[in-house]
């Protein structure tokens, strides 16, 4: 093998590595982001006996 061919190799299993890495940095977001808005309480505005809501966070997706 050559070494253009080594290093394309190498190139490829870092990539695959990086890709695993964030695919776990993504699935821990969407525990966080729903964690947050399992907790999202109502707060009343000013002058206002309405409820809003906080927004809530929509889920990642990896493209």
């Amino acid at each position: 093998m050559s070494s253009i061919e080594e290093r394309i190799k190498s190139l490829e299993n870092r990539i695959d590595k990086l890709e695993k890495h964030v695919e776990k940095i993504v699935e821990k977001l969407n525990e966080l982001i729903t964690t947050f808005n399992e907790h999202v309480h109502y707060v009343e505005t000013e002058g206002d006996d309405s409820e809003t809501p906080y927004r809530t966070v929509k889920e990642l997706k990896l493209k």
